[in-house]
């Protein structure tokens, strides 16, 4: 009787070492999956900031570019 008795206790501690690994696994696993996001988000953030670069020059060589034909124009008046 004594050996069914730790054999059944061994049987229920294994079953929860397999639980908890399982669960450990998940979280790991989770925790990758929402580091692989942030990434993209990161990579993501990165091209809007280097296209609001890009539009911002364009934007100031537009208003130099109004600014002396404005000039031009005064000059000529």
């Amino acid at each position: 009787m004594d050996k069914q008795k730790k054999d059944k206790e061994a049987e229920r501690r294994r079953a929860e070492l397999e639980i908890l690994k399982k669960t450990l696994t998940d979280s790991l696993n989770e925790s990758l999956n929402a580091d692989e996001e942030a990434d993209k988000m990161i990579e993501e953030g990165n091209k809007m900031v280097e296209e609001g670069h890009k539009a911002f020059k364009m934007g100031n060589n537009l208003i130099e570019k109004g600014h002396k034909i404005k000039s031009k124009n005064l000059e000529k008046k």
